[in-house]
């Protein structure tokens, strides 16, 4: 991309040096991350994200550890791994344990 000048702007090839996940210049990424509200994740539990999994897909929790190709336990379990990690409960190997 190049400025009116027709000189190549590199902050939007490469991203900005502050934060490289926001391409601008310094003055633009501050104003932006200014603007930023930070909302505080409430952190959930593995049980409470299983229960609610197993209630809106009406499934038992046992039962999301069964072999096979039922594509109601599928989309639980992948429901299941989506909310810990998004949540941050725990990681994909230890909700595998339970």
């Amino acid at each position: 991309m190049e400025d009116k000048g027709g000189s190549r702007q590199e902050e939007y090839h490469r991203g900005a040096r502050a934060d490289s996940r926001i391409l601008g210049d310094d003055t633009f990424i501050d104003r932006v991350l200014g603007q930023k509200e930070v909302i505080p994740r409430r952190k959930g539990s593995l049980e409470r994200v299983l229960k609610e999994v197993c209630k809106g897909y009406s499934v038992k929790k046992e039962d999301l550890g069964l072999l096979g190709k039922d594509r109601r336990l599928s989309e639980a379990r992948g429901m299941a791994a989506w909310l810990v990690m998004e949540l941050g409960v725990c990681t994909l190997v230890e909700l595998g344990k339970v």
